[in-house]
């Protein structure tokens, strides 16, 4: 089974989020993190480190300069898939487009930053499931093939 994370910063746990990412066959648990890019960075390292599939934050990805994810997230990722992140972001509710979510691997992590408003998560989300779960499987495969 694949292993997800999410991490919630500065926001509090959705359960129904973890529910929602477990009907996706995902096995998923939660850390939750201050606004803190120092700790953000050295959490989100640790936990690729740790062999996780699927790699989600939760918050601090706003216009704020307290909304630092997307700048944690960048000093460690591999490559961006801007493909993905095009998918995420395409809505008509106005604030979807304004945010700014980040998605890219490191290895065989897949990471994606998304907002602290459970609506948004399940839409957004929901318009890129396929997309998810195929970078999934390439990653996987790609390991397994080294």
């Amino acid at each position: 089974m694949r292993r997800s994370v999410i991490v919630y910063i500065g926001c509090p746990k959705m359960r129904d989020l973890e529910e929602y990412l477990n009907g996706w066959g995902l096995e998923t648990e939660s850390h939750t993190l201050e606004l803190n890019f120092q700790e953000i960075k050295e959490k989100l390292f640790e936990l690729v480190e740790s062999r996780v599939n699927l790699l989600i934050t939760v918050g601090g990805i706003g216009l704020t300069r307290e909304d630092v994810v997307p700048e944690a997230i960048l000093s460690i990722m591999d490559r961006r898939l801007h493909g993905l992140e095009f998918i995420l972001l395409c809505d008509d509710d106005p604030r979807i487009p304004i945010l700014r979510s980040i998605v890219g691997i490191r290895r065989k992590t897949l990471m994606i930053t998304l907002p602290d408003d459970l609506n948004m998560i399940k839409r957004m989300l929901d318009r890129a499931r396929k997309s998810i779960l195929k970078a999934l499987e390439v990653l996987e495969e790609y390991e397994e093939s080294r």
